[in-house]
C-alpha cells in the first residue's frame, strides 16, 4: 500500500495525474467507506459506526475517488491491531 501511495504522490508532482474535483456531500462518502470496511472491522471483533451531526449536510469540491482512497487508508488503520 505504501508503494502504491508513492507512486501516486510521484504521478501528481509529474503532472501525470490530475485531481478531478467535484463537489459532493461528505457525509454519504463516509457512510460509504464504512459500510465497505464494516465486515474487515467484524472479522478483528471490531466495529464501525458513523453518526453525521451536520446539518445542513457538508458539501465539498474535491476529488471524490482520492478522498475515498484517504477515508479507506485511514479507517483501515485503524481497524488493524495495534
Amino acid at each position: 500500500t505504501l508503494v502504491n501511495t508513492l507512486l501516486e504522490v510521484y504521478k501528481y508532482e509529474a503532472g501525470r495525474m490530475r485531481l478531478v474535483k467535484t463537489t459532493f456531500e461528505l457525509a454519504p462518502l463516509i457512510q460509504q467507506v464504512v459500510n465497505e470496511l464494516t465486515p474487515l472491522a467484524q472479522g478483528k471483533q471490531q466495529s464501525l459506526t458513523f453518526t453525521n451531526q451536520s446539518t445542513p449536510l457538508l458539501q465539498l469540491q474535491a476529488d471524490k475517488q482520492e478522498l475515498r482512497r484517504v477515508l479507506v487508508n485511514f479507517i483501515g488503520n485503524a481497524t488493524s491491531p495495534s
